[in-house]
């Protein structure tokens, strides 16, 4: 991943299945996929369990990534 493919991105979580998140990147692509809760800092992951979903915040993501495998995301704002 190079620092060009960075980018601040509006990301959707969906619903919690398990230890798992179903999240959507819009400016990535309309197909959701599954990420481990625990790559959501405590606070995001407090909120993300007590309120209804779906939830929209941003996250530096990866966007230039092939694949969902391929996206990393961080720097979370809420």
């Amino acid at each position: 991943m190079t620092k060009k493919s960075i980018y601040r991105a509006l990301v959707r979580a969906e619903s919690i299945l398990n230890d798992q998140v179903r999240i959507v990147v819009p400016g990535w692509g309309s197909q959701s996929f599954l990420v481990p809760i625990s790559i959501f800092p405590d606070n995001l992951k407090a909120l993300l369990l007590k309120i209804q979903l779906p939830y929209r915040f941003h996250a530096k993501v990866n966007l230039a990534a092939d694949k969902p495998q391929e996206l990393e995301l961080h720097d979370f704002e809420f």
